[in-house]
């Protein structure tokens, strides 16, 4: 755990409490001015040139859950006075392309579900002294330049001043295979092992609803999901594989593929179709990769 303190820039802070804050406690119904308030923060962002919101919402307390895939995960709480223990999501916006928070998303609260399950989530458990009567304001905010880097802060909102608390970051839905990221690659020196998996999706499918990501399980571990125009450079020992392949459109379109890895594959393609998802051990680059995206998590 770190021992986190955050000195912040005083502002006036102006938070409307919703008369449906969920309960974040155990046991009878407490009077308001006997518990604490906690709040998620909704921040504006610009990320190459679009604008985004990131949020903060609630998963657990005290190791309760207090969300869920098909009800999604409240923006606010009310929690008892003393030590908290309060897992909050971070929703980037940005990185999976609809404002969805949980529920029925695309196709449905099945479909919805499905996608929700395969993205890669980051989470934060923070540690700290609540008092009754009290309103906290936990804000995550990422830098634009760097959106691996992120300021959190506890504020309360009463008094705009800074509260001291404990923190750890864990990721939901991590993949079971070690990713290897490469910068810039040669495909002559790719092979023995290490293979470039790129999603070849055109047309339609490169949309604002992402129904173009593909998620991928390779020997029934989670590797993660590929938008269209992105790739992920893996470790794959030789031998057989068995992969599964998922992307949401109107309904959960899967598939599953056989491959034999050996010492000169290279580049593997997957995109969707219209009713399955394709495959196939090309060993070529497709053109303008110099346009594709790593697909490592931001």
């Amino acid at each position: 755990m770190k021992l986190f303190k955050v000195t912040v820039v005083l502002v006036t802070l102006s938070i409307i409490i919703s008369c449906g804050t969920s309960k974040g406690y155990v046991g009878d119904k407490i009077s308001t001015n006997e518990l604490a308030i906690l709040n998620g923060s909704v921040n504006s962002i610009a990320i190459d040139g679009r604008k985004h919101k990131e949020r903060v919402l609630f998963a657990k307390v005290n190791q309760r859950d207090v969300g869920s895939y098909s009800k999604g995960w409240p923006k606010n709480l009310k929690v008892k006075e003393g030590k908290n223990v309060i897992e909050v999501r971070h929703f980037r916006t940005w990185k999976y392309g609809i404002e969805y928070t949980g529920g029925g998303a695309i196709g449905g609260i099945q479909a919805g579900l499905n996608q929700e399950r395969t993205m890669n989530h980051h989470h934060y458990v923070l540690s700290f002294i609540a008092e009754k009567n009290k309103n906290y304001l936990i804000s995550i905010m990422s830098d634009p330049d760097n959106l691996g880097n992120v300021s959190i802060s506890l504020i309360n909102a009463s008094t705009n001043q800074e509260v001291e608390f404990q923190y750890e970051k864990k990721i939901i839905n991590k993949s079971g295979i070690t990713n290897s990221f490469i910068g810039s690659e040669k495909v002559d020196e790719l092979g023995n092992g290490t293979v470039i998996i790129y999603n070849g999706a055109k047309g339609l499918y490169k949309n604002k609803l992402n129904t173009g990501r593909l998620s991928i399980w390779i020997d029934d571990k989670l590797l993660g999901h590929i938008d269209p125009d992105e790739y992920l450079i893996v470790p794959l020992s030789k031998g057989k594989h068995h992969v599964k392949l998922l992307h949401v459109d109107v309904f959960n379109i899967k598939s599953e593929h056989d491959i034999v890895i050996n010492d000169e594959t290279k580049i593997l393609q997957v995109k969707p179709t219209a009713f399955s998802n394709k495959l196939l051990i090309t060993n070529s680059l497709p053109k303008k990769f110099d346009r594709f995206r790593n697909a490592k998590e931001n």
